[in-house]
Order: C-alpha cells, then sequence, then structure tokens
C-alpha cells in the first residue's frame, strides 16, 4: 500500500514544496470515496491551519493508509473522523475509527522496525519512517472493541 522508504537523503532532497494538508486530506478522500460508500466520513478541519513543508504526496499516502485501515478494522462502524489541528505551532491530522481497536501489548511496536524484518515492513512503519523525514512524529491511541486514533504531528510554517 505504502512505497517503501528511500534512504533518508534522497527522500529529504523531495520536501520544499508546500501545501495546504486540509486540501490534501479532501484529495485523498476523493480517490477512495467508493471505498466509503457505506460510511460517513466526518471531517473537522481547523480553519487556522497554516502550510505545512514537505512532500506532499509522501504525507497523502500516510494519510490513505490510516483512512484505509480505519474502514478496513471497523467494518460495522458508520463513521469516520478525520481532524486537523494547530498544537505548539505544529499541525495535528487524526483519523478515528469505531472499530475492533487494538491490544495495548501491541502498540508499542506498530511503528518500530525490528532487527529481524527485512525492509519489506508493514505500511505503519513505512508510515512512520515518511513523518519522521518530515521532522514529525506519529502515534496510535486504541482500546479493544471501541476503536483507534492514528495521528501525525508536523511542523507548521510561519
Amino acid at each position: 500500500m505504502l512505497n517503501p522508504p528511500k534512504p533518508q537523503s534522497e527522500e529529504l532532497r523531495s520536501l520544499a514544496a508546500l501545501f495546504n494538508i486540509n486540501n490534501s486530506i479532501r484529495n485523498c478522500l476523493s480517490l477512495i470515496q467508493n471505498d466509503t460508500s457505506n460510511r460517513r466520513i466526518i471531517c473537522l478541519f481547523d480553519p487556522l491551519i497554516k502550510l505545512v513543508s514537505g512532500d506532499e504526496e509522501k504525507i497523502s499516502q500516510v494519510i490513505l493508509h490510516f483512512v484505509k485501515n480505519a474502514i478496513r478494522y471497523s467494518p460495522k462502524a458508520k463513521k469516520i473522523e478525520v481532524r486537523t489541528s494547530a498544537e505548539n505551532g505544529s499541525i495535528k491530522v487524526s483519523v478515528s475509527d469505531h472499530g475492533i481497536g487494538i491490544p495495548p501489548q501491541l502498540l508499542r511496536s506498530l511503528f518500530e522496525f525490528n532487527k529481524q524484518e527485512n525492509r519489506q515492513e508493514t505500511g505503519l512503519k513505512t508510515a512512520a519512517h515518511i513523518i519522521e523525514s518530515h521532522y514529525g512524529h506519529i502515534g496510535v491511541e486504541s482500546y479493544v472493541d471501541i476503536g483507534s486514533t492514528f495521528w501525525f504531528v508536523l511542523p507548521a510554517q510561519q
């Protein structure tokens, strides 16, 4: 689903563009509208969001991955929330579902590379690499049988 990460120096060379994260989310959602026909995706965008600097295509891959996972792991849920918010000079993007949730013992390793794994890692590990290469951080809050919220934070442009 996500492309494996390039070496960090190669990836950082492509980070020069400014883009509006809210518009990127709208574009991502339009790409998967057929997958969401039986659910409502609620967008709660902070109107004061400033521009993000980075590779819009890579950040969009992360957003798409989060939304597709929310659809996949919450088959009975009727809504998914996508939210942006300004926090302490940064921009937070989160995707929440009301699905199966993730057991607490698995949360810590979702984004970490295991030395025994090859570089064909999971989409979440690739997402973490993309966000970290943009000087951001990524995380999840989840409760079994209640749902999950996957999020990332990126520096805002002044």
